[in-house]
């Protein structure tokens, strides 16, 4: 795996070779605002096929992805109507809003079930790797499934020292503060419904699942 140290400053070089190797179909770990992630372009099945057999993760589980924009969001997934006001007043941050997958996200993305969760993240290396990519990215946390979230690239390696096929590329944040996932959120007739609590739990009407 290659690596790039990015615990001061992530330079243009740098975001360059996160592209590369994105727009090739290959897969990275990079710092969020939650944990450590793996990502690659979520519009690639094959891509995110790699991911799944990464981590060891059931195909019927859908994998979250991050976008940079509202505009993205809507190229994406089917934004119930009256909703756009709820998300913006929550992102960029550790919300992720489940919403209706569109044609140009692929099956496997979501295991059929047509939907898929999204959030714009707070982290500065996420947001301009999403934001200069132009595309989805995939954000499952990069841990094995059923282990714990790994914070630091220490962390990750452990996890996978003897996996093949491992992340073309590490961008390498430095330790992460330990924090809970992201609250998880969908919509039920233009109020939310709280799927997961997380740090952060949105201000609007809610109703607990």
């Amino acid at each position: 795996m290659d690596r790039i140290s990015a615990k001061e400053h992530f330079t243009r070089s740098s975001l360059e070779r996160v592209l590369t190797v994105l727009r090739r179909g290959g897969m990275i770990v990079y710092p969020t605002e939650t944990s450590y992630g793996l990502g690659c372009d979520a519009s690639d099945a094959k891509a995110v096929e790699h991911v799944f057999r990464l981590k060891g993760r059931s195909s019927a589980k859908a994998l979250p992805i991050l976008v940079g924009s509202l505009p993205m969001l809507r190229r994406y997934v089917m934004l119930p109507h009256g909703v756009e006001e709820i998300i913006e007043r929550h992102w960029p941050g550790p919300v992720t809003f489940v919403l209706r997958a569109g044609m140009r996200l692929p099956r496997v993305l979501h295991g059929g079930s047509g939907t898929v969760a999204v959030r714009i993240s707070s982290h500065p290396i996420a947001q301009r790797i999403v934001s200069r990519f132009g595309k989805p990215l995939v954000a499952t946390s990069a841990n094995r499934s059923g282990k714990r979230p790994a914070y630091s690239v220490w962390a990750f390696r452990a996890q996978y020292a003897t996996a093949r096929n491992l992340p073309d590329l590490i961008v390498d944040g430095g330790q992460l503060p330990r924090r809970v996932p992201s609250t998880v959120a969908s919509f039920e007739h233009g109020h939310l419904r709280i799927l997961r609590r997380g740090r952060i739990l949105p201000h609007d009407e809610v109703n607990d699942a």
